[in-house]
C-alpha cells in the first residue's frame, strides 16, 4: 500500500495524547494504520505502537463485550447478520402463509431490507411500539406489512432469547460510569445516529470531532446515451490515470453496485488487459466483496455439479459453455449455439436435466449430430 494517500498529520498529536481514533468504516481505519506504520518506518524505527484506530461500531461492540465480561450486562450471543436475515425470512414466510393477498418475488431480498430497516429504527432510537408511530405505519400498505413482520420478529427474539448486534449497542447508553472512560476522536464522520452518539457520551470522558480538510476540486459532469457507454468511459478514465503512474488512488462510486459491478469489472479487465492468463492481476479493489457462490471459479463449479440434479436453468447451461475453467473446445461453435437456441425455444427458464441431455443428443447442424 503506497504511503501518502491520506494525510494523518492532524491525527498524530491525538494519537500521542492517548486518543482512540474512530472511523466510519474499515477502509479508512486500515488507511490510517498504513500511513502511521509508513511514517514510523520512515523515521528509522524498528518497532512502534500500532495506531489505536477502529471503526466506530467495532469499538462499541468491544465495549459491550467488556461490559458483559465484567458482569455489567447479561451474557448473550447476538445473531450474526446472516442469522438475523434467516429469522426475518422465516417470519415473513409465516406472515405470508396467513395473509395470501400477495406473494413476494424475492423473499430473501425482502428479509435483507427488513433487517436493515429494523437496524435503522434502533440506531435512530425510533420506538415503533408507541401508538403514534404504529399509526404512521398503518398509513401505507408496505409499511403496514413491515409492521406485521416486525412484530413477529420481535416475538421470535423474545421467545428464543435472541438479540441482534445493534440490540447489544442499545444497552451501552445505560453504562455511564461503569467502565473506564475513554477519550476518542471521530474522524471523517458526517452524521452519527443518535444511539451511537448516546453510547459515546456514556462511555467517553472526551469526544472530539476531526473534520476533513476542505480542499477545492473541479467537478465535471458528462452525459452518455446508455449505462454501458457510461461504464466504458469510467473504465477507460481509470485505466488512463493508472497508466500515467501518478501514485494516486482513483475512486469510482457506483449508484447500483449490484447491477453495475459485473459489467464494470469486465470493462476494467478489458482496459487493463486482465481477461486472459493475467486474470488475477487487475489493479482494482472493490469496497464490497461478493458471496463465494458468485466467484467465477466456484460459480462455474456449482453450475457443473447442478448438472447432476433433476432440474437446471438454461442460463446456467449457457454460462457453462462460456466458462473459461472448463475444457469445452466446441462450446462456441455453431452446433453449440444451435443447442442453446433449441433449449430457449421450449419457452421455459428451468428444464429437466434429462431434457437437456436429450436435446444435446438430438441437436444437429447439417450432417453433424450430437454434441
Amino acid at each position: 500500500m503506497a504511503p501518502g494517500l491520506y494525510d494523518i498529520t492532524p491525527l498524530e498529536s491525538l494519537i500521542e495524547q492517548g486518543y482512540t481514533l474512530l472511523t466510519p468504516n474499515f477502509r479508512l481505519a486500515r488507511r490510517i494504520k498504513a500511513e502511521w506504520d509508513a511514517r514510523q518506518l520512515a523515521s528509522g524505527k524498528g518497532t512502534w505502537e500500532p495506531a489505536p484506530v477502529l471503526p466506530l461500531e467495532s469499538w462499541l461492540q468491544q465495549q459491550w463485550e467488556l461490559a458483559v465480561s465484567n458482569g455489567l450486562l447479561p451474557p448473550v450471543v447476538p445473531l450474526t447478520a446472516a442469522q438475523s436475515v434467516e429469522v426475518w425470512r422465516q417470519v415473513i414466510s409465516q406472515q405470508q402463509s396467513h395473509s395470501p393477498e400477495f406473494q413476494l418475488l424475492k423473499p430473501s431480498g425482502a428479509a435483507e431490507l427488513a433487517a436493515a430497516a429494523r437496524d435503522s429504527l434502533v440506531r435512530w432510537q425510533v420506538d415503533w411500539r408507541t401508538a403514534g408511530n404504529k399509526a404512521l405505519f398503518q398509513l401505507e400498505g408496505d409499511c403496514c406489512t413491515f409492521l406485521q413482520w416486525l412484530e413477529l420478529f420481535e416475538d421470535r427474539l423474545q421467545r428464543d432469547g435472541f438479540c441482534t448486534e445493534v440490540d447489544c449497542l442499545a444497552h451501552l447508553p445505560g453504562l455511564k460510569g461503569s467502565l473506564r472512560e475513554a477519550r476518542v476522536a471521530l474522524v471523517e464522520f458526517e452524521l452519527i445516529p443518535p444511539l451511537l452518539r448516546a453510547a459515546l457520551e456514556s462511555l467517553c470522558s472526551d469526544v472530539r470531532d476531526v473534520s476533513p480538510p476542505s480542499d477545492c476540486a473541479d467537478r465535471l459532469v458528462h452525459s452518455f446515451n446508455d449505462k454501458r457507454s457510461e461504464l466504458q468511459a469510467v473504465a477507460s478514465w481509470a485505466a488512463n490515470i493508472h497508466r500515467v503512474g501518478s501514485g494516486t488512488t482513483t475512486a469510482i462510486v457506483l449508484s447500483e453496485m449490484a447491477s453495475d459491478r459485473v459489467p464494470l469489472e469486465y470493462l476494467l479487465r478489458r482496459e487493463f488487459d486482465c481477461l486472459g492468463h493475467n486474470y488475477a492481476s487487475l489493479p482494482v479493489n472493490f469496497s464490497t466483496g461478493i458471496t463465494l457462490d458468485k466467484a467465477p471459479l466456484v460459480r462455474d463449479a456449482l453450475a457443473a455439479l447442478a448438472m447432476g440434479l433433476q432440474e437446471c436453468t438454461i442460463a446456467a447451461v449457457e454460462g457453462l459453455q462460456r466458462s473459461r475453467f472448463l475444457n469445452l473446445p466446441d462450446a462456441q461453435g455453431a452446433l453449440a449455439q444451435r443447442f442453446i437456441r433449441q433449449l430457449y425455444a421450449q419457452g421455459r427458464a428451468v428444464v429437466s436435466v434429462s431434457d437437456i441431455r436429450n436435446e444435446a443428443q438430438s441437436v444437429q447442424l447439417g450432417d453433424a449430430k450430437g454434441l
